[in-house]
């Protein structure tokens, strides 16, 4: 284990001299060396490494009323918002290029256009001027422990989640099923004073909406065991 550690060292201090006297400066290395530690994107990074390119992304979300409890009545709203914030954070930290388009302006192109499901995300990215649309359509999410009466926490969702390329009108949307079980390994958690509804509400959304974000945009290696929980 210490040769091996010894040779991951001495590795990043051979390329760290190379990138020092090719005139690359410690700054660029360190960019350099993070870039090559991110994972592939699930279904398709959408930023852009090219400065001069920046791809506009618009996020549409559904739920079948009834799919889900009243403790999730606009989540599928939520669930954007975090995805679009967390994608402009990736690709911020990663010097890359994005744009979303405010869920102001697709709430109002849904009320619209009622039968926006049905237009194609083609058509529909066409429209409003986007290059990627990405689309959540939530199966099911709960919040308590199943069987447990509302005393404990533990949230549940399935989403399909799709990416459409608005310059491939030909092709089909690049999708996967999303699942997850939160929390995981630690088992369900006492519904109590020291966490509400609410609480756990905002902490489960912004879980999944951090795994939905490695479907769009590549992420770090030490992030891989969140992945990992979705299964």
């Amino acid at each position: 284990m210490r040769i091996r550690r010894k040779r991951v060292i001495l590795i990043a201090l051979l390329l760290g001299l190379v990138g020092v006297s090719a005139g690359c400066d410690m700054a660029t290395f360190s960019y350099f060396m993070s870039k090559e530690q991110r994972l592939d994107a699930k279904l398709k990074h959408l930023a852009s490494e090219d400065d001069k390119v920046e791809p506009k992304v618009v996020i549409f979300t559904y739920c079948q009323p009834g799919d889900v409890p009243f403790d999730f009545i606009g989540a599928d709203r939520a669930l954007a918002e975090m995805l679009g914030r967390n994608l402009q954070q990736f690709a911020q930290d990663s010097q890359e290029k994005l744009a979303l388009l405010p869920q102001r302006r697709v709430e109002e192109f849904k009320n619209a256009n009622p039968n926006w499901k049905s237009m194609g995300w083609s058509s529909v990215g066409r429209r409003l001027g986007a290059d990627y649309v990405i689309y959540l359509e939530i199966n099911s999410m709960s919040l308590y422990e199943k069987q447990s009466n509302n005393a404990l926490f533990r949230g549940r969702a399935s989403i399909l989640a799709s990416v459409t390329d608005v310059s491939k009108p030909d092709d089909p949307p690049t999708q996967q099923e999303y699942s997850c079980v939160f929390p995981n390994a630690q088992g369900p958690i006492p519904a109590g004073l020291d966490t509400n509804p609410q609480q756990f509400r905002q902490e489960f959304l912004t879980h999944v909406a951090r795994q939905l974000t490695y479907y769009f945009a590549k992420y770090p290696r030490s992030e891989q065991r969140l992945v990992e929980k979705m299964f």
